[in-house]
């Protein structure tokens, strides 16, 4: 990627790191701000292989949401983990459909799943990534729908 300072992804980056809220607004650089979805486009222009990660991510994360709402409402078994946060069987299975589906497709990076650790050796890897397949268990055992999966690639 092409992260010099005038350049369009280091700009849209740059903008969401100091102000990710206020789209459109101008920040302590005067530069306007830039959204998610242009940073995205950006960084697609730059490199069309991300398109396909990017991709995959969100049919990963999909496949992870239709197992937690075949879950929501109706959760059976919940565990308290040893940092005291809790850990149920719709986080366990979201990640092990979520970690199936990434390492089919790209088999050169590692999985680290907050519900199991690192699945892979860190050292034979192109990147990793990194993922929490029910962000707000407490409210999802509650029936809040305040609840979302966590999904990043650090390359």
């Amino acid at each position: 990627f092409d992260l010099a300072s005038d350049s369009p992804l280091f700009k849209c980056l740059d903008t969401m790191v100091h102000e990710p809220n206020k789209p459109g607004q101008i920040n302590q650089r005067t530069r306007p701000l830039a959204s998610p979805a242009e940073t995205m486009r950006v960084i697609m222009a730059q490199n069309s292989n991300w398109n396909s990660v990017l991709m995959t991510a969100r049919d990963a994360s999909r496949l992870g949401a239709d197992v937690l709402s075949g879950y929501f409402g109706k959760i059976g078994k919940v565990q308290e983990k040893p940092d005291s946060s809790i850990v149920s069987e719709a986080d366990q299975k979201s990640e092990d459909v979520i970690r199936k589906h990434l390492l089919e497709a790209y088999p050169q990076y590692g999985f680290h799943g907050e519900e199991t650790g690192y699945s892979t050796s860190q050292s034979k890897t192109e990147g990793t990534w990194f993922v929490d397949p029910l962000d707000g268990t407490t409210n999802f055992v509650h029936g809040f729908h305040y609840f979302f999966t966590s999904l990043a690639l650090e390359v």
